[in-house]
């Protein structure tokens, strides 16, 4: 027996009573449509910022750059 054993994700979720994630290929534009717009789309991220205490002048996306959309 080794001391260290390695555990697959299944046997950690498992150990922690939670489901497994879903491919990040199943869950790309899974949320597209949860705006109406690119700016609602932004507010929603300044609001989630101010209230993290977050300040970032810098970062400004829209959901179609976000999606890798053309």
């Amino acid at each position: 027996m080794t001391f260290w054993r390695e555990r697959t994700l299944d046997e950690i979720a498992a150990q922690q009573g939670v489901s497994v994630p879903q491919p990040l290929d199943e869950m790309v534009g899974v949320a597209a449509n949860l705006w109406d717009d690119d700016e609602d789309f932004n507010r929603f991220l300044r609001g989630l910022r101010d209230r993290r205490g977050i300040v970032d002048l810098t970062m400004r996306i829209s959901v179609p750059e976000a999606l890798g959309d053309d």
